[in-house]
């Protein structure tokens, strides 16, 4: 049995769900044309703060710093596939995008997180295999004690 096509204001609305949800899905671009966020290669361990959404102040750091008040750290280890760290010094909790990618530089593929409690809390990810590199973008503040996966 074929299934209808929508007609009229149906077909709009069809239309106009499956355009948001292209432009939920793409990744932005800063003015320069490269993709927002902090990428983290496999191995390295980076600090940093959220501005508008956008991880901000990054340093590439040696793993045993701790982030301090306000700022994120973010660590990608190879360990049994691969692992992420992110540990939250600031007083919010977050919601946020990653993408596996192959290198810096490039759009990756989207995979989920959880969100990121606060107070020097962390989460960690885990992956079956190896993962080169991973960016971080679109930090949301979410409400406190809520923790969702997406």
């Amino acid at each position: 049995m074929l299934a209808a096509v929508p007609k009229g204001r149906n077909m709009r609305l069809l239309i106009l769900a499956a355009a948001l949800v292209a432009v939920v899905a793409t990744p932005s671009l800063s003015e320069s044309g490269h993709f927002l966020g902090l990428t983290v290669q496999s191995g390295e361990t980076w600090i940093f703060r959220i501005d508008q959404g956008e991880p901000v102040d990054a340093r590439k750091i040696d793993g045993s710093a701790t982030p301090g008040s306000g700022e994120l750290m973010v660590t990608l280890k190879p360990q049994m596939g691969a692992m992420m760290i992110v540990t939250n010094n600031t007083n919010k909790f977050y919601n946020y995008h990653a993408f596996l990618t192959m290198q810096p530089g490039s759009e990756g593929k989207a995979t989920s997180v959880c969100t990121v409690a606060n107070g020097g809390r962390m989460a960690i990810e885990n992956w079956p295999y190896a993962v080169p590199a991973i960016r971080i973008a679109d930090f949301r503040e979410t409400d406190g004690n809520h923790i969702s996966c997406e």
